[in-house]
Order: structure tokens, then sequence, then C-alpha cells
């Protein structure tokens, strides 16, 4: 009896093995060929943007809530995923955030993204290597202090992405500039 803690923790360790490695997958033939259905991946987190049209190839980090607000990324040729929102790729409204300069001037993620375009493709990566493409669907400029729900959230089941930046004039009494541009796009493949 003196060993039947560890006989139990090698029991489940096998349990835990055999559903792992031994439970069938599913699997779905497609023109003759069966191929496995890929499972969804609760822990995927967006790694990577690419916006071609104007030059962005940024690393994606994970930002919460600071001081009532969305977070911003902490170095400024990084992008910044709103976490406790939606994942790049899901239902709904994901978030990414990005500098439009940075410490003495410097350009930054986001510098041009007043250039960007109706229909220009953003592509995000995710921890995995999958990539989601979207479509830019609309760019709207909000006041600073204005209702933003419709950026954090949507219902009505498309895919969609949006990205903030600064935008309008500095003001230095607010420490930031005086309004945001989003751009708001949807999944294409």
């Amino acid at each position: 009896m003196k060993n039947l803690p560890n006989i139990l923790a090698f029991v489940g360790f096998a349990v835990i093995c055999a559903i792992a490695f031994l439970s069938p997958k599913e699997q779905v033939e497609v023109a003759g060929i069966t191929q496995e259905i890929p499972e969804k991946k609760e822990d995927s987190y967006p790694v990577k943007i690419s916006i071609e049209s104007i030059g962005v190839n940024a690393p994606i980090e994970s930002v919460g809530i600071l001081d009532g607000a969305m977070a911003v990324p902490t170095f400024g040729h990084n992008v910044g995923w709103y976490s406790l929102g939606t994942r790049p790729g899901e239902v709904g409204s994901a978030v990414l955030a990005g500098h439009v300069n940075w410490m003495n001037g410097e350009d930054a993620v986001f510098t041009n993204l007043k250039n960007i375009k109706i229909g220009d493709t953003i592509s995000v990566t995710n921890n995995y290597g999958q990539i989601v493409h979207f479509a830019v669907t609309d760019i709207q400029s909000f006041p600073l202090y204005t209702d933003t729900t419709e950026i954090f959230s949507s219902s009505d089941g498309i895919v969609r992405l949006n990205l903030i930046t600064c935008n309008g004039s500095w003001s230095d009494w607010l420490n930031t500039h005086d309004s945001r541009l989003v751009v708001f796009a949807e999944k294409i493949y």
C-alpha cells in the first residue's frame, strides 16, 4: 500500500497519454483524399501582422487594459493585440493597436496607416504559423473621447479585424493626439 500514490499517479499519466495519443482524429474525404481536420487551437494567439501596401511587417504583443483603456504596445515597432477580446480569425471584432510615432519623433509601426486604402490586404499570423487574410472595408477617424464600443465588439457573425492608431493634432495638455484613426477589415480567406 506504500506504493499506492505512485501507482495511481502512473495510471493517471497512462490514461492521459492514451487519450492524447490514441484518441481517433476526425477525418474528412475531399476529392478522394482523406485529410485530418485541423483542431481548433484554443491557445492560439497572433504573433505577426503584415500590410504590404504600407510596408508593415511587425511583431504582435498581447495587451490588456491600463487606466480604463486599451493598453498600448511597449515598443514603437510592435503592434498590440487586445487579448481580452476576440482573436484575429475568430467571429467578432479582433482589435490591434500601434503607435503612429515614437520617441524623438521617430516613425512607428502605424506611421503610414493613414495611407491604407479600402480593399488593401492585412495578414495576421498566429503562433502555429496559420495566416488569416483580411480586406480593408472602412476607414474612420474618432475624436479622442468618443464612445468606440463598436470597434471592440460585433454580433453580426462576421470575422473582423480593427486597427487603431493615433490621429489628428498632438495635445501637450492631454499628452496624446486628439483623435484615433480606425481601419476596419473583414476576413477574406
